[in-house]
Order: C-alpha cells, then sequence, then structure tokens
C-alpha cells in the first residue's frame, strides 16, 4: 500500500478488490469503502460509518460523476435540456432525497459549457 506513510502501530493494511469485500468483511477490525461498495453490501455509511469524510472533502471533487460530450453534439440532440436537469435544484433533491446521506450533489447548481 504506497498511500501509508508511517505505521507505527504496526497494523497490518491490505487492499482487497471491492468484488471480494462482502466475504472480507467480517474479517477485518476496520474496512475502508466508499457510499456505493457500503450500499451493495446492505451497509448504511451514516449509521454503519465509524468514520466519513466530509460532504466538502477532497473526496467530492475527485470521486464526482462529470458527464461530458464533444462539443459538437451540444447543439440540436438534447444535451443542453439534459445538462440543465443535471444540475437542477430538482435534481440535487432528488439525489439528497433518494440517496439519504451516502450521495450528495457534487455541483453547484451551475450549468458549464451547457451550449
Amino acid at each position: 500500500m504506497n498511500a501509508v506513510v508511517e505505521n507505527p502501530r504496526n497494523i497490518v493494511v491490505q487492499e482487497i478488490d471491492p468484488n471480494e469485500l462482502s466475504g472480507k468483511l467480517k474479517d477485518g477490525y476496520v474496512v475502508a469503502l466508499n457510499a456505493q461498495q457500503a450500499q451493495s453490501m446492505g451497509k448504511d455509511s451514516v449509521k454503519d460509518a465509524y468514520v466519513r469524510e466530509k460532504q466538502d472533502a477532497d473526496a467530492a471533487d475527485t470521486q464526482a460523476v462529470v458527464v461530458s460530450v464533444l462539443e459538437d453534439t451540444l447543439s440540436g440532440t438534447g444535451m443542453t435540456a439534459l445538462s440543465e436537469v443535471l444540475v437542477s435544484d430538482v435534481m440535487g433533491e432528488y439525489i439528497e432525497q433518494k440517496y439519504s446521506k451516502d450521495y450528495f450533489p457534487a455541483f453547484e447548481w451551475e450549468k458549464v459549457n451547457a451550449g
């Protein structure tokens, strides 16, 4: 694990393939997973978590889902309408309501180059 800089207590850190997590969960004292992995195992990332990243943490930017299209497909294909829906208050409220605190809108309700 290249990310571990110091380990003064000699804690065993093992990287596990995400597909194997559900079977290994009972074996670990501490297991780090993302909200999607937790949900797929029937866990609640708020109720079952010991610690979790804050909504404004770097992960919100680095793990956000990005929708991108070629510039010449923006007009006339419905992409403008789609981009307006994806960054709307309605979409933000839907994400917050449907996924509780597991996921949250990473956008600031703004269109970026929506044609």
